[in-house]
């Protein structure tokens, strides 16, 4: 009896392992031809832009960093047809914001009347990025190729992560209704997603910036974030074999207007100092306070092209006129350079540099910029004080 009943155990066992795997085959049999077949309903397409903001999403869980997602649509003008060929109308529209944006940022088609653009930077940035891809179609070049066809417009939706969301489909759905929004407002034809945290269009990055974010005095980033960013960003570039930049900018004599003024007007200093290099940089450049009174800039770009760009920063502030108890001042600063791959591929090591750079321009007498040598860092470890106290 008792054998019996474990045959029938036996058999039933075995019946349903094989109930359970022809399951299986028949399962991964519609997966595979799913996968063959883009026009099933089963598992519709993933198109490449897609495929990277999700895999920039997956980048954000490990190491959070804002980011904004940009929808771009061209279409007829009020009063005109829409006529042009338009795959060819996108891969144009395509090329324009490729040229707009750094080469960093990543612009693709997404699906079929649209392009995509995704760029690393927080949402208080993301309108005026949006704006300048959207002035870039209105511009007419000489060269014919260049511009879009007379009669096409671009209208444009945002959407930026955490604020309006942490999955994929969340965000392009959040960014295709901005879109349609957009397309309601001929005046500006572009929209940004609105967000609980934030305002949909902030007045100003000092008040409606993420806390923890943004220095509150110079509206740039804080240490911890612009250090953060440069990790983030020089892993990127080595794995890509891209140069890449920092500046790091300081005041000169920032401590005698301390002294003679008083502290307010030396925050009064920073601040124009910061709002003169953000004002004289892409957008999309990253800058962050560092060490209280100095400034640290990314830019994507070998060293030597960086040294005009630190030199013409340096020309812009001494234009500016600071308003103090006793009429106007004007300062200078200093700005040393250093790169990956010419001086370092260590975030630490690069800034290091960058700082040496830095008190060589001073030793110099200010008011100019420095790239690295070696034998900066020699004469740096022979008065360490010295570097110390920069």
């Amino acid at each position: 009896m008792m054998i019996g009943i474990a045959q029938f155990l036996l058999v039933t066992a075995v019946a349903f392992a094989g109930l359970a795997l022809l399951a299986s085959h028949i399962r991964f049999q519609r997966m595979t031809q799913a996968a063959r077949d883009p026009d099933t309903e089963e598992r519709p397409p993933v198109d490449a832009f897609t495929a990277e903001v999700a895999h920039r999403l997956g980048t954000a869980h490990r190491d959070p960093e804002p980011f904004c997602l940009m929808l771009l649509q061209p279409i007829a003008a009020p009063g005109q047809t829409h006529s042009t060929d338009t795959p060819a109308l996108l891969g144009r529209l395509e090329e324009m914001a490729r040229n707009t944006v750094r080469a960093g940022d990543c612009v693709m088609p997404c699906g079929s009347d649209s392009v995509g653009v995704l760029v690393m930077v927080a949402r208080d940035k993301a309108e005026g990025i949006a704006r300048r891809l959207l002035e870039r179609t209105r511009h007419r070049s000489r060269s014919a190729g260049t511009n879009l066809p007379p009669g096409i417009v671009v209208i444009a939706g945002v959407a930026t992560h955490p604020e309006n969301g942490t999955r994929t489909q969340t965000l392009l759905q959040t960014a295709r209704e901005a879109m349609e929004s957009a397309r309601r407002d001929p005046s500006s034809h572009l929209a940004l997603a609105a967000s609980e945290p934030l305002p949909s269009v902030p007045a100003s990055v000092h008040p409606d910036a993420p806390r923890g974010l943004l220095d509150e005095l110079t509206g740039v980033l804080r240490e911890h974030r612009v250090i953060s960013a440069l990790q983030r960003e020089l892993s990127h570039h080595r794995k890509e074999n891209r140069p890449l930049s920092v500046l790091f900018a300081d005041i000169d004599h920032l401590d005698r207007y301390n002294e003679h003024y008083g502290r307010e007007a030396g925050d009064r200093l920073l601040k124009g100092a910061a709002d003169a290099l953000q004002h004289h940089v892409r957008e999309t450049d990253l800058i962050g306070r560092l060490e209280g009174d100095g400034f640290l800039l990314i830019l994507e770009c070998e060293p030597v092209k960086a040294l005009p760009i630190a030199q013409r920063l340096i020309h812009e502030l001494r234009k500016v006129s600071f308003a103090m108890p006793t009429g106007s001042l004007r300062v200078s600063m200093s700005i040393g350079v250093a790169g990956y791959p010419d001086h370092s591929a260590h975030p630490r090591d690069l800034t290091k540099a960058a700082r040496h750079a830095l008190r060589a321009a001073k030793n110099r007498g200010g008011s100019r910029c420095a790239m690295f040598e070696p034998a900066m860092q020699t004469l740096a470890e022979e008065t360490p004080r010295e570097v110390d106290a920069l």
